[in-house]
Parts: C-alpha cells; structure tokens; sequence
C-alpha cells in the first residue's frame, strides 16, 4: 500500500510539474512572438486609468473561474497578466494576493460556480437553491475585503514592506 501511494504521489507531482513547465513555456513563447509587447501597446492606447484597468483585471477571472478551474486559470492569466502589471506599476504582492482571492470568488459565485456542486455532492441532503442562497453573504463579504484591500493596500503589504 505504501509503495502504491508513492507512486501515485510522484505521477501526480509530474503532472504537476509538467502543467507549470508548460505554463512557463507558453510565457516565453508568447514574449518571444512579441505578444508581451503587443498586449504592452495595446493595453496602453486604451488610456484606462488605473482602478478601471484593475477592474477589468479582476472582472476577468472573477466570471472565468465560474466555470473552469482556478489553477487552470492562473497558469493561463499570470504570462498574460504580468506584463499589465508591471506596466500599470501595480504592487505585485497587493495585486497578486486579491488577485488569488477574486479566483476564489469566482468559483463560489452562483450560478455556476464550480465548488458550490462540489459542496451540494458532499451533503446529499441539502438542496441546490439553499447551498446558491448561502454563498452569497460569502461572496459579498469577499468583494467587501477585496474592495477594502483596494483602497486600502496597506492591509496586504504592511507585513511585506517590514521585511
């Protein structure tokens, strides 16, 4: 039995693995197509100021990781992000850390929320409508944290910045 689960272990680590190598390969590949200093450009003609860039880069996972998974969706968003962030000079560890909490947001969000089935399969008992009404004070107390970690930055790099 133990010999079974190292090595289900260390297949899921591969994969694992694989996925982040991946994810670090299409990052290099779309910079060395040019497609980092093409989204650069272009995010740049669109003159959004900086709360309405940070809006549309938080509206964006927030209804994707509806319906796909979250870790899908950082490997795919971070090559794509990172530049944007760099360019807006958005703090990366106030952005990157809303930014992981709006993933999980997204996936709790009715109507389709991808855990929220997780949550109705694992009490059998509990209907569909009442595990939808019960997410949103969640979701709300989360967009409230999110919307105070924005105009409040401190709460997230306070700690950081002591280092």
């Amino acid at each position: 039995m133990l010999w079974d689960s190292l090595q289900s272990s260390a297949k899921i680590s591969l994969m694992i693995i694989i996925i982040v190598a991946s994810s670090k390969l299409f990052g290099q590949l779309l910079s060395f197509m040019g497609a980092t200093s093409g989204l650069i450009n272009f995010v740049s003609t669109l003159e959004l100021s900086d709360w309405m860039m940070f809006f549309i880069l938080m509206l964006i996972p927030f209804v994707l990781c509806m319906f796909i998974d979250q870790f899908a969706f950082i490997l795919l968003a971070i090559p794509l992000y990172a530049p944007v962030v760099s360019a807006y000079d958005f703090d990366p560890i106030w952005f990157w850390t809303i930014f992981l909490i709006n993933l999980t947001v997204g996936s709790l969000t009715p109507p389709f929320g991808y855990t929220l089935f997780a949550l109705k399969g694992a009490a059998d008992n509990v209907l569909i409508s009442d595990v939808y009404k019960s997410a949103w004070p969640v979701v709300a107390l989360f967009m409230a944290s999110i919307a105070a970690f924005y105009f409040f930055p401190s709460i997230i790099t306070f700690l950081p910045n002591l280092l």
